[in-house]
């Protein structure tokens, strides 16, 4: 009797809807088995499948090898100019944990919410956070997105934007005429 093959996905989820649960490769058998891959594993988003609670330092480091040509050096011309300003600088630590703070919370609840209900309670969650996030923006209007807010557990804090307001860069007090000219390219 041949070996089950196993098969390339990284990661794939039982077909039976009580076994809702992630399974490593070494279970995935094609052929004679009840387990058939069904998703990858970026079904969340590509997220950590751990419990992190604080982010990764993860330094960010510039190299050329992203623009580089045949040759190795950069290409110009299909790239611009190199900005060695951005290669140079870096940030500190604490500012990349900062900035990756609220993903890292975010990752966490979402892999609680699927370690504990299954994973169609991560998936709804982020199918309607991308629903609420595209509404349509009013000119003219105060822009807030309180079903986002809501989705994503901030409907209860008070920031700055939500009582000194939000520094509007288009320009100024222009009619609403003029704004809705504009969003619709008339």
């Amino acid at each position: 009797m041949a070996s089950p093959e196993i098969l390339p996905s990284a990661t794939a989820f039982s077909a039976s809807p009580s076994d809702a649960r992630l399974i490593t490769p070494s279970l995935i058998h094609h052929g004679a088995s009840t387990r058939v891959p069904l998703l990858s594993v970026s079904l969340i988003s590509s997220q950590d499948p751990s419990y992190q609670v604080v982010p990764g330092s993860g330094d960010k480091v510039a190299t050329v090898k992203d623009t580089a040509n045949s040759f190795g050096l950069h290409d110009t011309l299909q790239y611009g100019p190199r900005n060695l300003a951005a290669e140079i600088t870096s940030t500190s630590a604490l500012r990349n944990r900062l900035e990756k703070w609220d993903e890292a919370q975010d990752n966490m609840k979402l892999n609680m919410l699927r370690d504990t209900v299954g994973v169609s309670m991560p998936m709804k969650l982020l199918m309607e956070r991308k629903l609420v996030s595209h509404g349509p923006h009013i000119p003219g209007m105060h822009q807030s997105n309180i079903h986002l807010d809501v989705l994503m557990g901030r409907d209860e804090l008070l920031e700055l934007p939500d009582f000194m307001g939000t520094v509007d860069i288009e320009g100024g007090n222009t009619s609403i005429h003029k704004q809705m000219e504009k969003k619709l390219r008339m």
